[in-house]
């Protein structure tokens, strides 16, 4: 279950940008930077206050949008999860562009919430499971888009936005 719901998340990400069809130019491309890395389980635990477990750790592209992912998960509670999700632009396919991809999910909303003190531009998408939720930055220089996702039901909108905040500091200062 929790895995589909990981794949969902990626799919929506990828069918945001009404690529075309046919194979993912990105797919399978190996480069830079391992998600898991930049944000660890310990990361992750210390955002959630609870146990977790890796249940995905893309090393390579699984898309057209360049996308690797890391989630983590409490075994025993399906609702308290991390998540970080890399975009590359050198992973990604048919011309796209950090940029523009940034551009294209916030697009998506219907309102976001500008972020400052996080790389070069973010937004907050919201909390919840529905394409564009989270906090993804832009890091122009490093042509990545960072997502960080986290899920605990205990916590305030403003405590979710928070932890993401922090986590996507530690992923930044990482690259």
């Amino acid at each position: 279950m929790r895995n589909s719901l990981v794949v969902s998340i990626s799919a929506l990400s990828l069918a945001s940008l009404q690529c075309g069809g046919g194979e993912s130019p990105g797919a399978g491309v190996t480069s830079g930077y391992d998600p898991c890395a930049l944000i660890t389980e310990a990361d992750a635990e210390a955002a959630v206050s609870v146990d977790l477990v890796n249940e995905v750790h893309d090393t390579t592209a699984q898309n057209a949008t360049g996308q690797k992912l890391c989630f983590y998960a409490d075994p025993n509670d399906t609702l308290k999860m991390v998540q970080l999700g890399i975009n590359e632009q050198a992973s990604m396919g048919g011309g796209l562009t950090a940029e523009r991809l940034y551009a294209d999910m916030r697009d998506l909303l219907d309102s976001e919430v500008p972020v400052s003190d996080v790389g070069d531009e973010a937004f907050w998408g919201g909390r919840g499971l529905q394409a564009g939720s989270g906090l993804w930055v832009l890091m122009r220089d490093k042509g990545v888009i960072l997502s960080v996702l986290v899920g605990d039901p205990a916590l305030s909108d403003a405590a979710v936005l928070a932890a993401e905040k922090a986590l996507a500091a530690t992923a930044t200062g990482r690259l």
